[in-house]
């Protein structure tokens, strides 16, 4: 795979040379008394702890020394900015994939030989784990008992915790929601969702409002959650179960969330 642009800009890829690996494991130990560990992960995988760095190395080309720099100021513009990175399975395929980055810091050694051209290092921080792919967007309407099951699929190799879940109340009021993940997830709001109104759960930001309003306070976990995170789907699918308290079988669910990559 190749990085290929840069908050909204082409990056050079002129001899490239891009360091596309990962970050360090968040390995979770914890010290003990008895000089033994504890692992805060267990047998789950770890997380990559954030930020961690990608260099990039290229040359930027010119028409003579006037050309080489106006196109070098203009990647020295972005010294400091935030934004996406893309990555793609070749120089030329459509884009792939996406992560969130700062450019940090900007290497040209230039000697005196270089007039058509100049070597330059780009080393971004990468804000985001994992990198973010396809987009999808599942909605549907409850059925007459008030519970439905979503499976949400995702097509990349490394768990989601990020999906938005929109839960809409039509023709009825509801009072109350419950979303569970089988041996994971168990979350249980309670409060009263108007006619027409919507709650959006967030589950990356870990946020929760209703009709726009905060309504945190009124989700509690479940017995049954077993997991930091509110919601995780992992490389191949989650089955989301939702259960609504008053409504009708035309109120709706909505999950959006992309597919990640390690």
């Amino acid at each position: 795979m190749w990085i290929t642009r840069f908050a909204s800009n082409t990056l050079p890829t002129v001899q490239p040379i891009q360091e596309i690996g990962l970050g360090l494991a968040n390995n979770g130990l914890v010290s003990l008394p008895d000089g033994g560990l504890h692992d805060a992960y267990g047998s789950d995988q770890a997380p990559v702890t954030l930020p961690y760095r990608i260099t990039l190395q290229s040359e930027v080309y010119g028409t003579g020394s006037t050309s080489v720099r106006a196109n070098v100021n203009a990647i020295r513009a972005l010294h400091g900015a935030r934004g996406d990175l893309v990555r793609k399975q070749t120089l030329t395929a459509g884009e792939r994939e996406t992560a969130e980055a700062r450019l940090q810091t900007i290497g040209i050694p230039r000697g005196a030989g270089n007039v058509q051209y100049v070597p330059i290092r780009l080393d971004f921080q990468v804000l985001e784990w994992p990198w973010k792919g396809t987009s999808h967007s599942i909605s549907t309407g409850f059925n007459t008992s008030g519970t439905l099951s979503l499976i949400c699929a995702n097509d990349g190799n490394a768990t989601v915790n990020d999906p938005v879940i929109t839960i809409t109340a039509t023709s009825t009021a509801m009072y109350g929601a419950t979303i569970k993940v089988t041996g994971a997830s168990d979350l249980r709001w309670a409060g009263t969702l108007a006619t027409d109104a919507a709650l959006v759960i967030d589950c990356g930001a870990r946020t929760i409002t209703n009709d726009g309003a905060d309504a945190y306070s009124e989700l509690t976990l479940g017995a049954d959650h077993a997991q930091s995170d509110w919601i995780k789907i992992p490389s191949g699918s989650a089955t989301l179960t939702i259960t609504r308290t008053g409504g009708t079988n035309t109120s709706t669910v909505a999950v959006v969330y992309r597919d990640g990559w390690a």
